[in-house]
């Protein structure tokens, strides 16, 4: 069986930029392919990307022009339209990553999109109640949620706000989550979170803590992960 970095290494080396051509390449459907992804930094002028679904690309730094072709709905979907694409994924570890992901692209959607995203495992439910307790200013009720970032440290902005949030929760999960999933997890929000210096240095504190055989056989492919983000 391959390494899973060589589709990594396929893409880096693809002669093209065109998102729906890498999609492809990927082996995924370009339609959701994008969704929960943060796309600062992509070059799209001249792509058609109609059909195609983004999360946050309205908010997103990237290079447009006239020849740019998007639906008018892709950009700037609805909250509903983004609950349902995240609820697609099947693996709760998934779903969690690219939720926060999403929260972090859009933190002025933060609050509105877990009201109305609908968390379908145990872990999944605690951390999205306490999330909203978070970003509602409410107290939070699960026992054994710590904040690693107080809540006055965090209510300079929004996005810290959101940042502080998430770091809390991160914690939560990887502390909480079956040791069975405790590796599956760890790559999950390295694979989506690793570009958030803070997320990174939790993810690296977390590996360094433990010697779980459920971990042990992704800690080459998180760290490598962390190691890529901060390039």
């Amino acid at each position: 069986m391959s390494h899973w970095l060589t589709k990594v290494i396929e893409l880096i080396q693809a002669d093209t930029a065109d998102l729906r051509q890498l999609a492809r390449l990927a082996g995924g459907d370009p339609e959701t392919f994008y969704v929960g992804t943060n796309l600062d930094g992509a070059d799209i002028r001249g792509q058609d990307l109609r059909g195609m679904k983004f999360t946050g690309l309205e908010n997103a730094d990237v290079k447009q022009d006239e020849n740019t072709l998007v639906d008018s709905a892709s950009p700037v979907e609805s909250i509903a339209e983004s609950a349902q694409l995240i609820a697609i994924y099947g693996r709760q570890e998934d779903r969690l990553a690219i939720l926060m992901d999403r929260l972090l692209s859009s933190p002025g959607e933060a609050l509105n999109l877990l009201t109305t995203y609908r968390p379908r495992a145990k872990l999944e439910q605690m951390i999205v109640a306490e999330l909203t307790a978070s970003l509602s200013r409410r107290p939070h009720t699960t026992e054994g949620w710590q904040s690693i970032l107080p809540d006055f440290l965090v209510r300079e902005n929004e996005k810290q706000a959101v940042i502080g949030a998430i770091a809390n929760a991160i914690d939560f999960a990887l502390r909480n989550t079956f040791p069975t999933h405790r590796g599956t997890q760890l790559l999950s929000f390295a694979q989506h979170l690793s570009k958030y210096e803070l997320v990174r240095t939790i993810l690296k504190r977390r590996l360094a803590e433990t010697r779980s055989v459920y971990v042990e056989q992704h800690r080459a492919n998180v760290q490598e992960l962390i190691q890529r983000a901060e390039i």
